[in-house]
């Protein structure tokens, strides 16, 4: 296996492993270290919300959430009433953002596998990408940067967030 399937494939088991920690995190603070992370990763939810609210407006078809994880994302959005895809590479991932979102039909949720190096989209897919948290765990991030400015449309906006120095380190996986 070459050494970049094998990353892809580390990240995949390290999240598998981890599916509850990551859905978990995003509604209750812990104890201890894992308190003062699990509140920056909500106050990073709570901002990236803000910022489409902010920027976007009623005629927002669709949005791609590229690393959906377990859907925290996906269920929030589709509250708000926008149509959501969300990929992940991770399948224990994709099955709980299932679960998440299963009173959404299809028109308006879907969850797939797929790499956010190489989105299986059309150019200018989507009003609206998110990539939240993602980036620091890939290999090549300026493939997945150019995958997510081809599938934005023009006058389309592109979220990619990260956070520096405390996540979870499964590049070591």
């Amino acid at each position: 296996m070459k050494i970049r399937e094998q990353h892809k494939k580390n990240i995949s088991d390290f999240f598998s492993l981890n599916t509850e920690f990551w859905r978990d995190i995003y509604d209750e603070p812990g104890e201890g270290e894992s308190r003062s992370f699990s509140l920056d990763i909500i106050k990073r939810k709570e901002i990236v919300l803000k910022m489409i609210e902010k920027h976007t407006d009623t005629t927002i078809r669709r949005i791609l959430d590229a690393g959906c994880g377990a859907g925290v994302f996906m269920k929030e959005l589709l509250g708000f009433g926008y149509s959501v895809v969300g990929i992940d590479l991770s399948d224990n991932m994709l099955k709980q953002a299932r679960r998440l979102i299963k009173n959404y039909g299809p028109d308006k949720a879907l969850c797939m596998q797929a790499d956010v190096e190489q989105l299986p989209f059309d150019d200018d897919s989507f009003d609206v990408v998110l990539c939240v948290g993602v980036l620091s765990y890939i290999k090549n991030d300026a493939e997945a940067s150019q995958e997510i400015s081809r599938v934005v449309m023009n006058d389309g906006i592109g979220i990619i967030a990260i956070q520096i120095g405390r996540e979870q380190d499964a590049t070591q996986v």
